[in-house]
């Protein structure tokens, strides 16, 4: 896959993925308690592993990530690696 098609899966779950972590607003969550969270999300469902925190980050990112990634709009905030503030 290229970078804007890795974009355009973690762009496809960036607002299911928010509405389902906004109830854990201003908490710290690993990156498996995000997986665990994530597989909630209808259609997610065995894709969870496709949701990756980095990709929706405030201070971090991957290559291929969210457009809301070093953004305002982005829903996670590195605390340390494999740990996340929810905005």
């Amino acid at each position: 896959m290229s970078r804007s098609d890795w974009s355009k899966v973690a762009e496809k779950w960036h607002d299911p993925l928010r509405r389902v972590i906004a109830k854990y607003r201003n908490a710290e969550l690993s990156t498996d308690e995000i997986r665990f969270v994530s597989e909630s999300i209808p259609e997610v469902g065995n894709n969870a592993q496709f949701i990756q925190p980095p990709d929706h980050c405030l201070n971090i990112t991957n290559q291929g990530a969210c457009s809301c990634a070093m953004t305002e709009r982005a829903l996670f905030v590195q605390v340390r690696r494999g740990l996340y503030l929810v905005r």
